[in-house]
């Protein structure tokens, strides 16, 4: 973790194998007779001693090298993230003194500040080398962003790093976009994504765009289901003359781990009238296994005189399902909702879309989209659906974003 200035610490002489080679060697499988033993062997960018500027400025690329020139020199610092198993909610590293620091599964890292906690960053830029190293049992589900300038950054993915899902169109409306997974949030020099065998990285799902149904005055509108990871269900709502409510979508659930199963629930249906009589049927939208599924709409209006004379004049509007969640290529997405004003002698009715199954686009129709599975659209309905959210985002300006050849899975579209 650095070796310490003849000006910091007291450390007035440097020993080869006391300081130096501890430093840049860090694997102790390796027989102390094997390691580098020669100075000329710790020239900056030759393999063993990365280029970080200040600390490591003072050590030549070639030439004559002494002692003195590794005062204060540093290494790659490697920061490995695991699960925490007293609350499996949680996810937890060891700080530069070795204390255990939690992070929320929930909230999104910014692996910039967690960086400036190890060697305080010089002029706003964070020039020592970092690996952020997610462990097999590590999840993050509401992505991760660099948060400031690196000069030379890898992360390390052997877990769970994913976007939340959009929440479905509300009352009709747009459904929301899906997050991406890694969001590269500012400049940088150079970023390299290392996503291991058994690592997932994912863009949240896009949520369903909801629907809108009018009939003679009264319209149902129902919401669009929640995008895969964490994706609210629209709400729905009824309206017309003397009567309407509205009610909220299904709630969501959102990865913690790779065999997590839980389901986003179905949202809650209504139905109304002008005349408080009973209604047809009308069937409950599923929660994919992350995005909760939206409520349905039914409304009927009685226009006339008495039960003999009046025309029952209805419309049934069926939500969207959520986008499927568990992370395996088998993951489902949530049932449609149905609308069947079959009570009415003059209706209108109209299903809502299936929500799309692992990374497939939601389900597309004449009223309310399914909410997108991972790094997947959510389907348009009357309002459209929400867009995918990638894998690996880039807003910043990177000199260069490399993706190793590792075979870890992604989904979405990942920037370069």
């Amino acid at each position: 973790m650095a070796i310490k200035s003849d000006s910091a610490g007291g450390l007035t002489t440097l020993s080869f194998e006391s300081h130096i080679v501890p430093e840049f060697i860090t694997d102790n499988a390796t027989p102390a007779s094997l390691r580098p033993h020669s100075l000329s062997e710790y020239y900056v960018d030759g393999g063993l001693v990365p280029a970080a500027s200040p600390q490591n400025d003072n050590i030549p690329t070639s030439g004559t090298i002494q002692f003195s020139d590794f005062y204060g020199a540093v290494n790659v610092i490697k920061v490995e993230i695991f699960e925490d198993k007293s609350n499996t909610n949680r996810n937890f590293y060891l700080n530069k003194d070795g204390d255990s620091v939690t992070l929320s599964k929930s909230l999104s890292p910014n692996l910039y500040n967690i960086a400036d906690t190890f060697i305080p960053n010089v002029g706003g830029e964070q020039n020592v080398p970092f690996d952020f190293i997610i462990d097999s049992d590590a999840c993050f589900n509401n992505s991760i962003q660099t948060g400031g300038y690196f000069n030379s950054l890898t992360i390390t993915n052997k877990g769970i790093i994913a976007g939340r899902g959009g929440t479905g169109g509300n009352n009709g409306g747009t459904g929301q976009a899906g997050n991406a997974g890694i969001r590269i949030a500012f400049n940088s020099n150079k970023i390299v994504i290392d996503n291991r065998q058994g690592g997932y990285i994912a863009g949240g799902g896009g949520g369903g765009g909801g629907g809108t149904l009018s009939n003679f005055g009264s319209t149902a509108r129902s919401g669009g289901g929640g995008g895969w990871n964490g994706g609210n269900g629209g709400g729905c709502q009824t309206s017309g003359p003397g009567h309407g409510t509205t009610a909220s979508g299904g709630n969501p659930q959102v990865i913690t781990s790779k065999s997590n199963t839980a389901s986003g629930s179905s949202g809650t249906n209504i139905r109304t009238s002008n005349s408080g009589f009973n209604f047809g049927n009308l069937t409950n939208a599923g929660g994919g296994q992350a995005g909760g599924g939206s409520g349905g709409a039914i409304v009927a209006r009685s226009i006339g005189a008495g039960p003999g004379g009046s025309t029952l004049y209805g419309a049934g509007a069926g939500s969207g399902g959520g986008g499927g969640n568990k992370i395996v290529p088998t993951a489902s997405g949530g049932t449609r909702g149905t609308g069947n004003s079959s009570f009415a002698n003059e209706r209108i009715d109209r299903d809502g879309s299936n929500g799309g199954s692992n990374s497939n686009n939601g389900g597309s129709g004449s009223h309310s989209g399914g909410g997108g599975g991972w790094g997947a659209a959510g389907g348009s309905g009357t309002g459209s659906g929400g867009a995918a959210g990638k894998a690996v985002q880039r807003l910043g300006t990177v000199t260069t974003l490399t993706y190793t050849t590792g075979t870890g899975t992604y989904y979405g579209t990942k920037d370069t």
